[in-house]
């Protein structure tokens, strides 16, 4: 069972109002914006060792059955749980040194940042835009205009991933899947997944489509900043530029992804075994409405990345030009060098933050809420029957309902502050150091 990313639309529009204005939030510390999103990862798995839980199901006719209600998904669960605390343990740790690297970075770069901005006096800015014919202004401006945009664009990807969600929900409930999933043993190499989500993705129908949306956007790149992907690895002038685009953003988006295709394998089996014409048509239908959330989403992310990467090209050039300048001011190279390593480290981040996500669904950890909700459903059998002797079974199923609650709420908590700091790295937050030195440049020369 998965949950959805929880996009933080209110922050888009509080970074739209933000730039519109050209004003700078207040915060209780000058990094407090690029460090809140992102707290590591505290609260422990609750220990399942020692948990008792029910092994049968008191069937009406007072006949304790075996496999029956939930008892057949508790004993799979327990069997396998120690196969996959390991690699679930793993990924927990992998993506915890990430994100303490990033908070490492943010305090000791960023404070120099900070000191550098502070530094930087309005005389020195007014007489590097003069030398420079007011290239300065030019490029901040250019900046906050395409913040404003890539807000607007992380909107657009809000409301997409919507789409997504409500298209999936639409389609099965997640405690069907949790109930029918086969529970492996061994959990998958996770960079395994990684590469076979882009193999099955350049197989898919809908690739090409995508294809074609990237390859307008290059082209519109190529004329106005070519070299604006660079720093995430993309050489527009390849043949195959907007290919590696695509895959880009379907990385980005790997869990969404993952939950369309579990649903649409699940449609393609039910139209298969489907006997009466209407509920093929009607599944043939959500097939294709699955199909254009999927493009939708990957167009927006498309949208995204070019935007975020005509910003940094922004900030390179007047690294450029104060470095040729030689007036000693360093304040757009540090920065500009700065934007470069947390963009790398956030899509470390996202990549090791979306491994552990995948490994923790895929894990029967992943299937406790849903198996929660056929707990529920079996004690609440037993007591509405009023019939035979099952207070032993009941209490036994009480202490199975208490561990697997708790196990519940940790999962939806761990899953939900991982989608939380994956998106606030989609949306730029971790960069909020770059954008708040931007607008104080401008109001530094007092243009608002």
């Amino acid at each position: 069972m998965t949950f959805p990313r929880t996009f933080l639309a209110a922050g888009a529009l509080a970074v739209l109002a933000m730039l519109g204005a050209a004003t700078r939030p207040v915060h209780s510390g000058p990094l407090d914006a690029s460090l809140a999103p992102f707290p590591p990862l505290r609260a422990p798995m609750p220990n399942y060792v020692g948990v008792r839980y029910y092994k049968f199901f008191p069937a009406a006719n007072g006949i304790n059955v075996e496999k029956a209600g939930s008892s057949a998904a508790l004993n799979q669960w327990f069997n396998v749980a120690d196969f996959h605390l390991k690699p679930v343990a793993f990924g927990r740790r992998w993506y915890n040194g990430e994100v303490a690297t990033f908070r490492a970075t943010v305090i000791d770069e960023g404070a120099q940042i900070v000191k550098l901005r502070e530094s930087t006096t309005r005389d020195a800015l007014m007489a590097f835009n003069q030398r420079y014919s007011g290239k300065l202004v030019e490029k901040l401006d250019e900046y906050r205009k395409k913040r404003i945009e890539r807000a607007k664009a992380d909107l657009g990807v809000a409301e997409a991933m919507k789409l997504v969600e409500a298209e999936v929900d639409q389609v099965g409930a997640d405690s069907a899947v949790v109930r029918t999933a086969k529970a492996e043993t061994e959990l998958k190499d996770v960079t395994t997944q990684r590469q076979q989500i882009l193999v099955k993705a350049k197989s898919s129908s809908w690739f090409p489509k995508v294809v074609s949306f990237a390859k307008t956007m290059k082209e519109m790149l190529k004329a106005t900043s070519p070299t604006a992907l660079l720093g995430v690895g993309i050489d527009l002038a390849s043949s195959n530029a907007e290919e590696v685009m695509t895959l880009f953003v379907t990385e980005a988006y790997r869990e969404e992804l993952a939950r369309l295709d579990e649903r649409e394998e699940a449609i393609t089996k039910a139209i298969a075994e489907a006997k009466d014409d209407a509920i093929k048509l009607r599944l043939s239908a959500a097939q294709k409405r699955l199909e254009a959330a999927r493009i939708k989403l990957l167009q927006r992310g498309l949208e995204r990345l070019v935007l975020a990467g005509t910003e940094r090209m922004a900030i390179s050039e007047l690294a450029l030009l104060e470095e040729s300048d030689k007036q000693g001011m360093k304040l757009f190279q540090e920065l500009s060098r700065y934007n470069s390593q947390l963009i790398t480290q956030g899509r470390d981040l996202q990549r090791k933050g979306n491994d552990y996500l995948q490994t923790l669904d895929k894990s029967v950890f992943g299937r406790t809420p849903g198996i929660l909700a056929w707990i529920d459903h079996d004690i609440k059998l037993v007591r509405d029957r009023r019939s035979g002797d099952n207070g032993e079974w009941l209490t036994v199923a009480d202490e199975t309902r208490n561990y697997f609650s708790k196990h519940a709420d940790w999962y939806r908590m761990e899953h939900k502050m991982v989608a939380d700091q994956l998106e606030a790295i989609g949306a730029g937050k971790h960069l909020a150091l770059v954008d708040e030195t931007v607008l104080g440049t401008l109001d530094k020369l007092g243009i608002r």
